[in-house]
């Protein structure tokens, strides 16, 4: 059954992983839902790399959108955390793909063992890594 058939996705940008101030990981339950829903394989293709190089943007076209994830014009971060696309891209019949945004490493906002949190998060949770 493919998981558009069976399932009730969000055409938009979720929160995956909130990171805290101190540093604690946080899973998002409503993201976690609609992962859960998705029926046969799953490719998830995460991106991670420095703050305000691109990487938000690469993801929407990706997507053949203008806008999805939060791009911005300032030097602060548009992404806190991890972020899924909340609608699968349908690959083949029973196969599907995640994308997950990332927020970008380096910047003045957080430490650099915060940085290395969001790094070996997306290393871990893809199937398919950019940086």
């Amino acid at each position: 059954m493919a998981a558009a058939e069976s399932a009730t996705y969000y055409n938009g940008p979720l929160q995956l992983i909130r990171i805290d101030d101190s540093g604690k990981c946080h899973v998002q339950e409503n993201a976690i839902s609609i992962v859960s829903q998705i029926q046969g394989r799953l490719a998830v293709v995460g991106i991670a790399g420095l703050y305000r190089t691109g990487k938000s943007f690469l993801l929407n076209r990706l997507l053949g959108l203008q806008d999805g994830f939060e791009i911005g014009p300032s030097v602060n971060p548009c992404t806190k955390g991890l972020w899924i696309w909340g609608q699968p891209v349908q690959l083949a019949a029973d196969y599907h793909c995640i994308l997950i945004d990332t927020e970008g490493l380096g910047s003045t906002q957080r430490t650099a063992s915060c940085d290395m949190q969001i790094l070996s998060l997306a290393i871990l949770l893809s199937s398919y890594f950019i940086y």
